[in-house]
């Protein structure tokens, strides 16, 4: 009987190792050790391992520099951090990659993405407390900025609609603002 069990508790603990781990099996060789590193600290921060593996490894087979890879996965890390939508940032790496964009283009409209992001939802958490509604004025806020507004003309009619939503019920506060 200890026999059995020393063997499955050798067994048990050598298995993980045999299979390795997902992000070793998702980019083989193909990615430095810092870009793996980064990308398992993306899935340990809350991004889909499989979304996570793919987005590097296209990054890698567009010939992104190693830099702008690295670059890529901290905004990542940092909009996880700032319980924002990753799906934005994501969507934005695969448009660059679509559009055959050199990397530091992409690099920067993520940053530029981040930025309004950032400020939508700042402002959309000031006015709403239920997700869904932060969401949808967030989304608002942050297209109206990508459609040209300017950030002091966003910021004063955030804080005009804050200020007159102060007695207002949660629906007529997300119809005012959208």
């Amino acid at each position: 009987m200890k026999t059995f069990l020393t063997i499955t508790i050798v067994i048990m603990l050598h298995v993980p190792f045999a299979f390795g781990d997902e992000v070793d099996q998702g980019l083989s060789n193909m990615a430095t050790e810092q870009m793996k590193v980064n990308t398992r600290k993306m899935i340990d921060a809350g991004v889909p391992g499989e979304d996570a593996i793919k987005i590097t490894r296209m990054m890698i087979q567009s010939l992104f520099r190693q830099e702008h890879t690295l670059k890529v996965q901290q905004i990542l890390l940092s909009v996880v951090g700032e319980d924002l939508p990753i799906e934005p940032f994501m969507y934005k790496v695969y448009e660059g990659i679509a559009k055959n964009a050199p990397d530091e283009i992409v690099v920067r409209a993520m940053e530029k993405t981040r930025a309004r992001h950032s400020f939508a939802y700042r402002h959309a958490r000031r006015i709403a407390t239920d997700s869904a509604r932060v969401q949808g004025i967030a989304n608002a806020v942050a297209g109206s900025l990508s459609a040209g507004m300017d950030y002091p003309d966003a910021d004063r009619i955030m804080e005009s609609i804050r200020v007159r939503t102060h007695q207002m019920t949660q629906n007529r506060i997300e119809e005012l603002t959208l």
